[in-house]
């Protein structure tokens, strides 16, 4: 059985409760697409509680 290696993201960034929260919370989501985009290993796993709508378009940015 060949290994393969993954990366694992768990991430809970805040709730967007404020301007600064919210700030936080995006810095948190586009560090992740970056590291997601450069990642040196072809999978990933992403877990956590994004504070995001199942509707959100950066759900699907992340996909």
């Amino acid at each position: 059985m060949p290994s393969s290696e993954i990366s694992l993201y768990s991430l809970h960034p805040p709730s967007p409760r404020n301007k600064n929260l919210w700030q936080t919370r995006n810095k948190t989501l586009y560090q992740l697409k970056h590291a997601l985009k450069y990642s040196s290993v072809s999978k990933s796993i992403v877990i956590g509680d994004l504070n995001l709508s199942k509707h959100s378009g950066r759900i699907n940015i992340l996909k």
